[in-house]
């Protein structure tokens, strides 16, 4: 950008523009510019994208219910699913080993193997990298997995009448403190 003169101007775009009544801290400022999406679920537009870029899902065998926050998004079998595009920013990350994050409140009513989270290069599936899920195993009650190798092998999706709400996603590594104050709304 340019200071305005007599012969100068701003010769570009301007992404995300917000005017506040107020001085934003360091940390209000980081948070923003770091933040790629956030889906809350909550009515009336529960597969919108509550954060700056807009990457609204789509959904399919879902129901609205109490969650975390006013309203969670609930699987009812093994059809359902909610799908965003748009991160290529994670993509990237994944395949380069970059910094992102992705936080959301889980409250699985049974205990199976699934993939919770999974990153794709393309919109149609492909080869897609699980980053978050549940294996449970014979005599197992079931452990949360996180990941980021593509030699993955949990199998799923098989979501059976679980909610997802909250879903968080940066293009940094969260700090322990940011971490705690999602998951204490």
């Amino acid at each position: 950008a340019q200071v305005y003169l007599t012969t100068t101007y701003f010769n570009g775009y301007i992404d995300n523009l917000q005017v506040v009544t107020r001085a934003k801290s360091a940390t209000e400022i980081l948070y923003d510019a770091s933040l790629i999406a956030y889906y809350s679920f909550d009515l009336p537009y529960p597969n919108n994208d509550n954060g700056p870029n807009g990457l609204n899902g789509t959904s399919a065998n879902t129901a609205t219910v109490i969650g975390r926050v006013n309203q969670a998004m609930r699987f009812t079998g093994s059809s359902s699913y909610f799908q965003a595009y748009g991160f290529y920013q994670i993509v990237y990350g994944v395949n380069t080993n970059g910094p992102f994050s992705i936080s959301l409140w889980i409250n699985p009513s049974v205990m199976i193997t699934c993939a919770f989270v999974q990153v794709s290069t393309t919109q149609s599936g492909g080869t897609c990298t699980n980053l978050l899920g549940i294996y449970s195993a014979a005599g197992v009650s079931g452990q949360i997995i996180a990941q980021a190798q593509s030699s993955a092998t949990i199998f799923g999706p098989y979501v059976t009448a679980s909610s997802i709400d909250e879903i968080y996603v940066h293009n940094r590594v969260l700090a322990a403190s940011e971490v705690y104050t999602l998951a204490n709304p």
